[in-house]
Formats: structure tokens, C-alpha cells, sequence
């Protein structure tokens, strides 16, 4: 199930009907993210929701649809864009990608242009900050911040006890507790804000996470042509402008 985050608040996204046309597939909903305004390059809408939901744990002034679009063709690793209006919005692609195609290609030679619709519906997802279980779960997406110092201490032990039982080595330093970065496979990014005019753009870690969309968001559903990938979705808190990357697991 995808999964939607706010201030300390998670929200499940899975199939199911709901009365506030959430989705998952379906053609973009704004001309500027066709591929006649994105140099070609053409982009797929994963979800769209609509933030007038109460469970919906982020809200953006002046909107009431949240749509999360993602670039598969291999001709770019990342988009990122700003939703300006309800129908409008900007694109970002990042300059000098590395290990991109010259061509455009896909992930599978049978990958659908657009994804078919499929009804979601939300539920709140228990979590709390305090709580050595719930953090360690979702260390990736919240920190650690809210722990006092005994349950740190207590972390640090299960951490090391981990270790020693898969063989690894002890995490060391002052980024000691970055051993943790469940759900994310390869650890929290390190990415500023992907729009060029603002102040976050040379700012590594200036996102804050939005969603994580695994490579099976609904029961018999890939979306990554047989490969194990998470795409995420991070927001920049000034701009609003969304970024949106993979990784593997």
C-alpha cells in the first residue's frame, strides 16, 4: 500500500471506494504535465487525492487536488514540479543526470502509457513518536527527534544487538542512529529542493517526505516491470515544489 505523510502522521492509501474520488492511475490531470510540455518526456500519474478529506495529512493553500506523477521513461531519473492551481503546474528535470538513456525507454517492453483507475480509499496509520517499535519503523520518514534520553539509549543497544546478529559492523559517530532508515531501502535522500528560484535549491536534506508509493500499490498491481523500487515523493516546506525519485530494494 502507498503511504502518505504529514506532520507525524502516516495515512494508508489502498484500494477501496471512498466518496472523495481519490485514485490511483488514470490520465494526468493537467495539460502541463503531457508530454508536448515536458520535452517529450512523458509522465504517470500514480495517485491523485483530494486534499477536502479530512484524513489527508497535508494540505496545500489555494488546492484541493494533490496528484503524485512519476517519469518512467529512462531518459530521466527524477521530475519535480509546483503545483500551481488546480489545473496547472511546473515542471522541473534535473541538469546532468547520470545513467540516463539517450532514447526513450521503459521498464518493461509492454509498459502501459498510463496506469488504469483504480477507486482508493484512506486510513490513518497508528504511530507514535515515542514509541521504540513505531520509530524504529519509520526512522526514514520522522527521526528519532522525540525520544528521551533513556529510550535512546535503549535504541542504541537493539541497534548494536541487530548488528551483531546479521554480522554487520556497529554504526559509529554523530551518525550514529542514520543506521536507521526504515521504510526507505537506501536511507533517507539527501536531496535539496529540485526548483532552480528556490532558496532550498542547494540545500541537501531541505525536503521533507510526502509518500512512498511501493512497487506493488495495489493487490496484483507492478508498476516497475517485475523490479522491487519504491518511488518517492518529497515536498519542499518553501517552495511546495515536489520532488520525485526511486529506489531499490
Amino acid at each position: 500500500m502507498t503511504h502518505v505523510f504529514g506532520d507525524l502522521t502516516i495515512v494508508d492509501a489502498t484500494a477501496g471506494s471512498s466518496s472523495y474520488g481519490h485514485t490511483f492511475g488514470g490520465p494526468v490531470d493537467r495539460s502541463d504535465a503531457l508530454p508536448d510540455q515536458t520535452n517529450g518526456i512523458r509522465l504517470h500519474m500514480l495517485h491523485r487525492f483530494d486534499m477536502n478529506d479530512p484524513l489527508m495529512p497535508i494540505q496545500l493553500p489555494g488546492l484541493r487536488w494533490l496528484p503524485l506523477y512519476y517519469v518512467f521513461d529512462f531518459r530521466a531519473n527524477e521530475v519535480g514540479y509546483q503545483l500551481t492551481s488546480d489545473s496547472k503546474m511546473i515542471t522541473f528535470f534535473s541538469d546532468n543526470e547520470p545513467n540516463i538513456s539517450d532514447a526513450e525507454s521503459w521498464p518493461a517492453d509492454d509498459f502501459p502509457l498510463e496506469f488504469s483507475p483504480h477507486p482508493i480509499r484512506l486510513a490513518l496509520h497508528d504511530f507514535d513518536p515515542t514509541d521504540l517499535d513505531d520509530v524504529a519503523r519509520w526512522a526514514g520518514i520522522f527521526g528519532i527527534r522525540y525520544l528521551d534520553d533513556d529510550r535512546l539509549a535503549e535504541l542504541k543497544r537493539r541497534i548494536d544487538t541487530d548488528c551483531d546478529e546479521i554480522g554487520d559492523y556497529r554504526p559509529e559517530g554523530d551518525d550514529y542512529f542514520d543506521y536507521l532508515s526504515s521504510p526507505l531501502w537506501q536511507g533517507t535522500p539527501n536531496n535539496p529542493c529540485i526548483n532552480p528560484e528556490c532558496s532550498n535549491h542547494q540545500i541537501p536534506r531541505s525536503l521533507k517526505m510526502l509518500a512512498v508509493v511501493p512497487y506493488k500499490p495495489i493487490e496484483g498491481l507492478e508498476i516497475w516491470g517485475g523490479a522491487c523500487v519504491d518511488t518517492l515523493f518529497e515536498i519542499c516546506p518553501l517552495c511546495r515544489t515536489i520532488r520525485a525519485s526511486n529506489q531499490c530494494g
